[in-house]
């Protein structure tokens, strides 16, 4: 066995007697974590995909043998606000490093999909029939989605790595989302950032985290073709500008420092 899948809430029986409430819920927990673990033992490879009706079992037990994949139900509907994968990502990476976005692919764009960049990365459809697949297909834009695709390859080790949010957590159209991952063990890592759909502002400075500051890092924006070198100093303390005219739009900067 490979994968496990468990979807489902918890299913603790009622306490009957006043003087051990809470018992059921304990005797049902340790169960929990004691099948999970033998599940572990007897297949040490084995992914567990912890869905619980899309995240609602994210405790440090939990997580810490298993990865959600499916964050929230939320997004069964395929027709929600990239908006939304921002907040969950700004909410969940500073306390879980490992779970899977997913990607609305009906209005394919790299906004929205970049949005739902993750360490796990999904793509979904509206949870609706689908008479033709090839139709399916047929409508969307292929150049786009491999375009894409190659990229979320090529920054995902960067996901794994140290996670520094620029913003708050917010929903609102009028601001921008931003945060940086670091990977110190290979000296590179990335910014991104999201200008939102009403955001009157375009551009915002942020001044990034972990780096060395007598290094020179080499920039590259996944959307322009030229490159900057700036120091860690610079970096740290002075800021790197982004900007975008798009409304709403994506940035996205790689950074490498010099051997």
């Amino acid at each position: 066995m490979d994968i496990f899948r468990q979807d489902g809430g918890n299913l603790w029986p009622e306490d009957t007697d006043p003087s051990r409430i809470g018992m059921s819920q304990i005797r049902y927990i340790q169960g929990f974590y004691e099948f999970w673990d033998g599940l572990l033992k007897n297949h040490p490879h084995l992914l567990i995909d912890n869905c619980a009706e899309g995240g609602r079992k994210i405790d440090l037990e939990a997580i810490r043998r298993s990865i959600v994949l499916w964050r929230s139900d939320y997004q069964a509907a395929m027709t929600f606000d990239p908006v939304v994968n921002q907040g969950y990502n700004r909410g969940l990476l500073p306390w879980i490093p490992l779970f899977g976005g997913v990607t609305p692919m009906q209005n394919l764009n790299a906004y929205s999909f970049r949005s739902a960049y993750s360490p796990a990365f999904l793509m979904g459809w509206p949870m609706a029939g689908v008479p033709d697949v090839k139709e399916r297909w047929a409508k969307m834009d292929l150049n786009l989605l491999r375009n894409l695709l190659n990229e979320y390859l090529a920054i995902r080790p960067y996901l794994f790595g140290d996670f520094y949010p620029f913003t708050d957590y917010s929903l609102d159209q009028t601001v921008w989302a931003a945060w940086q991952f670091d990977r110190p063990d290979l000296g590179q890592g990335m910014v991104q950032a999201f200008r939102r759909s009403e955001s009157p502002d375009e551009s915002m400075r942020v001044r990034l985290y972990g780096l060395e500051m007598d290094a020179v890092y080499n920039l590259s924006g996944m959307d322009d073709p030229g490159s900057a070198a700036m120091t860690g100093r610079e970096l740290m303390e002075n800021g790197l500008l982004i900007q975008t005219k798009e409304r709403p739009g994506s940035i996205l900067v790689i950074y490498k420092k010099n051997p």
